[in-house]
């Protein structure tokens, strides 16, 4: 985290004691591994993950049981294949 905030970049040359080397950070390149709060991980905060219902729609509309296109408030899957 020091070498980042001191502005290396991946690949730069970085020599402690006699050692010269090029630094490759464990975040990934150009991220600030410190955008978290404490205890959090940046990583795990964001949600781009479908959620349960909108993979269960997806699933009812793939088995022809609803419009996907017909968003209704009250839509209810039936047995009965939709014929559109």
């Amino acid at each position: 985290a020091a070498l980042f905030k001191a502005g290396a970049r991946e690949g730069a040359h970085v020599t402690i004691g006699d050692v010269t080397f090029d630094w490759e950070p464990m975040t990934g390149s150009g991220v600030d591994p410190t955008v978290a709060g404490r205890g959090q991980d940046a990583r795990l905060l964001s949600t781009e993950r479908v959620s349960a219902a909108e993979r269960k729609r997806a699933s009812q509309a793939r088995r022809g049981l609803i419009d996907e296109f017909d968003y209704g408030e009250d839509e209810v899957a039936s047995r009965e294949r939709w014929e559109g």
